[in-house]
This record gives C-alpha cells, sequence and structure tokens, in this order.
C-alpha cells in the first residue's frame, strides 16, 4: 500500500494515528481484562456476541445491543490480539488515508456490526458466543484490496488525485473474495488449535465483515473519499 505516500519508509511506520489509536484500545481493553479480575467479569458477561440472545425470552436488551458491537473490543487471547493487530497494521492505513479518520471509523464499526449479523445469523440460537475485531478487519481488508491497482483499479492519475475504486466484480476482487472464503472455511474445521490455541474461527463474521466492505467502500468513498478532479 506503499503508494498511498510517497516515503522510503515502511508502511507500518507511516500507518495514520487513527489505526494506532484503535490497536491501542484493543490492547488497552485486553490489558484492562487480564489485569482486572472485575473488568474481566464485566466484559465477558456483557461484550461477547451469543445468538441465543436474540430467541432467549430470558435476554435484556443490553444482551441483545451491546455484544454486537462489544465483542469487536474483546479478544481470547494475546495470539488472538497480536494477530488481529498485524492485520489491522496492514489493512487499515489504505482505508484510513482514503475515508479520513472519523470515515474510517465507522467504516470499521460497520463492518463489524455485519460480521455480528453474519455470526448470528448462521449460528441463530446456539449459545456458543464469539469475539474479536476480525470481522471488522476482514471488512477493512476488502475496502482496502479496491484502492489497491492490481485488483483492478486503474493507476492514481499524475495529479495525485487518487485513483477510482477497483469495481465489485471484478475478476481480481471476485477471485480474491473466492480464496478468502475457502480459507476461512479451511482454518474454521482444520486449523483449530493452530498457534497454541484451542479457539475455533468465527469464519461467518469473517465473511459477513469482508462483505459488508466490499460494497460499503463505493459508498463511504463517495461521501468521505478524496474530492475527484
Amino acid at each position: 500500500m506503499a503508494y498511498f505516500q510517497d516515503s522510503g519508509r515502511p508502511p507500518a511506520i507511516n500507518a495514520p494515528a487513527s489505526v494506532l489509536i484503535l490497536i491501542a484500545i484493543l490492547v488497552l481493553v485486553h490489558a484492562a481484562r487480564m489485569l482486572l479480575p472485575a473488568v474481566d467479569a464485566v466484559v465477558t458477561h456483557t461484550m461477547v456476541l451469543i445468538p441465543a440472545a436474540y430467541t432467549d425470552p430470558t435476554a435484556t436488551l443490553i444482551d441483545k445491543l451491546v455484544p454486537p458491537l462489544g465483542h469487536i473490543f474483546v479478544h481470547a487471547s494475546w495470539v488472538h490480539l497480536g494477530v488481529n493487530s498485524v492485520w489491522l497494521l496492514a489493512f487499515g492505513p489504505a482505508a484510513a488515508r482514503r475515508f479520513g479518520t472519523a470515515g474510517f471509523y465507522l467504516f470499521f464499526l460497520i463492518c463489524g456490526l455485519a460480521g455480528a449479523a453474519g455470526f448470528v445469523l448462521w449460528n441463530w440460537g446456539q449459545y456458543e458466543g464469539a469475539i474479536g475485531a476480525s470481522g471488522a478487519i476482514s471488512g477493512v481488508m476488502a475496502g482496502s484490496f479496491r484502492m489497491l491497482p492490481g485488483f483492478g483499479a486503474p493507476r492514481a492519475a499524475p495529479t495525485g488525485v487518487s485513483a477510482p475504486l477497483a469495481p465489485v466484480f471484478s475478476g481480481p476482487i471476485i477471485q480474491f473474495a473466492i480464496v478468502w472464503l475457502v480459507l476461512n472455511i479451511v482454518s474454521a474445521y482444520f486449523l483449530i488449535g493452530a498457534f497454541g490455541e484451542v479457539h475455533a474461527v468465527a469464519w461467518e463474521a469473517h465473511m459477513g465483515g469482508f462483505l459488508a466492505g466490499l460494497f460499503l467502500a463505493g459508498p463511504f468513498d463517495r461521501v468521505f473519499g478524496p474530492r475527484r478532479a
């Protein structure tokens, strides 16, 4: 994603403050859970996304409204958090520079909500919960790929005006979406226990966020993106 900025430094060092702040928030939430049992108890009770909350008559309004956003900021382990932070650092800068701080945060949260919807609908009525920012990050990744020339978007004009986004149904984007779906299903059913962890992969949330990011990048670009010449 170096084409967004003329610099010889690695892209991670050039990451916008909005991306670094978001990663810092994720780290702080996890550190608070690890260090303060009371915080961990509250977070675990209120922020885990459980599909059964939408069919259980005893579930409260908080049980239904808080987890779709709250689960994004909760991670199962430092490894889980570390992997998500690396992915966010890799793909977040493109969207952050394109949409600006407010647009980037809104895009991230909406993709997270779409990931939550995908997980809840696929596992309707189930009590197995989901946590983590990967659904939101999958959406950011999908939107970022539409900004890359190699995925069907023409290269930026010499005037410095940002290039148009790659079409959703361009060949490279469709191929990448299929590969991403296959990788997620394989990871969910065959790589449980990777990195020494025993946590299932919520591929439904990944794909919900991914599809949201893919289709919403266009509307967001029209509202928050750079002005066209």
